[in-house]
This record gives C-alpha cells, sequence and structure tokens, in this order.
C-alpha cells in the first residue's frame, strides 16, 4: 500500500510539474494579463523552439461601461490563429482562474516550415462569471478590451560569407531600453556599414565603420524608436551579417 501511495504522489507530481508556467511575480496586480498588447510578445522563428508566457492576475471586481461589477472567476477558452506548430497550456489545468489569484498560460512549440513569415494576430477568447451568476463570453480584441496580441514569426536570421569568414555579432543588453552595445568579432581590419530596419524593412538608421581585428563595439541609441524588434547588419560590399535586437522602453 505505501509503494502504491508512494507511486501516485510521484505519477501527481510529474503532471503538475512537466509543461508548466511560473506566473511572473513582477507583474503588477493592476496588470490582469501580462504582458499587455501594448508590451508585446516574443518573436517566433521557424524552427526554433518557442515560449510566452502569459501571467493572469484576476481582481475581484471589472469595470463596465463605467460601473463596476463583481468578479468571481476568468476562464480561458481558446487562443485562435497560433502559428501551426504553436499550443497553449493553464496553470490551473483548466484554464480557469478564480477572483483575488494569479495563474498562467504558456504559448509553446516549434513552428512549422508550413508556416509563412508575418504577423500573426491572435484571438483570446474568455468567459467570466459576475453579478446573479452571469456568465459573459468576450474575446480580446473584443467589446472589453479593443486591444491585438500579435506573434511576429520570421524564418531564421540569414548570413553569409561574413559569418563562414568568422566575423560575429550581438548587443547587450538585449532587450533594452535607451542604449546597446553592439559587438562585432572581427576577422580582420575592414570598413563596414552598419544598418538598422524595422521589420518591414525601412532603413532607420545607417552609419560607417572601421572595425580592427579582434572584438569591436559600438554604441546605438534606440531611445528615439517604438517598442519591438528591429534587425541590425553589418555589411562588406555584397557581404553581410545579421542579426537582431529588441527595443523596450
Amino acid at each position: 500500500m505505501k509503494n502504491l501511495c508512494a507511486i501516485l504522489i510521484l505519477f501527481l507530481a510529474s503532471n503538475i510539474v512537466i509543461g508548466q508556467c511560473v506566473p511572473d511575480p513582477n507583474a503588477p496586480d493592476t496588470c490582469i494579463i501580462c504582458p499587455t498588447p501594448e508590451q508585446g510578445l516574443n518573436p517566433a522563428y521557424i524552427g526554433v523552439e518557442y515560449e510566452q508566457v502569459f501571467t493572469f492576475n484576476v481582481p475581484d471586481e471589472v469595470e463596465v461601461q463605467g460601473n463596476l461589477f463583481p468578479l468571481y472567476w476568468v476562464r480561458l477558452d481558446s487562443i485562435r490563429y497560433l502559428p501551426e506548430g504553436l499550443y497553449y497550456e493553464c496553470v490551473p489545468n483548466d484554464c480557469l482562474f478564480l477572483a483575488l489569484t494569479q495563474g498562467c498560460v504558456v504559448v509553446k512549440g516549434i513552428p512549422t516550415e508550413n508556416n509563412a513569415e508575418g504577423s500573426y494576430n491572435l484571438v483570446l477568447d474568455a468567459c467570466f462569471e459576475s453579478i446573479n451568476n452571469l456568465v459573459l463570453c468576450d474575446s480580446v480584441p473584443g467589446d472589453l478590451l479593443d486591444s491585438q496580441y500579435t506573434i511576429d514569426l520570421f524564418s531564421t536570421v540569414a548570413t553569409n560569407n561574413l559569418q563562414q569568414e568568422g566575423f560575429e555579432l550581438q548587443n547587450t543588453p538585449n532587450p533594452f531600453s535607451g542604449f546597446t552595445q553592439v559587438e562585432i568579432q572581427a576577422p580582420r581590419n575592414t570598413d563596414l556599414e552598419f544598418i538598422v530596419y524595422d521589420l518591414i524593412g525601412n532603413e532607420i538608421h545607417q552609419r560607417n565603420i572601421t572595425v580592427n581585428s579582434g572584438i569591436n563595439t559600438i554604441e546605438f541609441d534606440g531611445s528615439q524608436l517604438s517598442n519591438g524588434m528591429y534587425i541590425y547588419t553589418i555589411k562588406d560590399g555584397q557581404q553581410k551579417l545579421s542579426n537582431k535586437m529588441i527595443i523596450n522602453n
């Protein structure tokens, strides 16, 4: 009997731990779903493992058209229009979050090659119970929250002969607010063009730089740019090397 109990305990524990998300302890109480659509979601890459955690802070009342109503629970019923290969899981498992509790939803998986690159506008379907056992259902975006969650999906950032030559490119911190340091490791002395693009290919910054063999660092100011992902590139004639940076001012 003791062995049977031990097996059951291990089975239950494994089902609780595996695949669970963890609510963000730094999420403010005023943020019912964090991150907000304005803060944005992690970008995804075809063939690369993806994870995005939503933290739910459920209040005990909700404002509708200027009036406060009691809120007993919120239940996430579906997340539509995820790229193929991505799915979601909840803690608690039934995706029902009681008032004055914290839970989480994780979107994860590996986007397949059947997906086209681009922006995937998600729809979150949810229901909640309010006064007199009234259950209402709505979506995000919808009547109660007219905001759009989007996952930007890319193919793996392309590189070419500069990487084959031994060039390396990264920036820290990333994500960043204000300034970031772009580090270029070069196998030789050369002149390069440094360019930053937005996600639709607009050039938003360009400068010519000279690098020496070894590690070179340049500072980039993103304080005047909108939050989101940008692609930065170094070019040597027709050869180039690119990476991504995320601004969160």
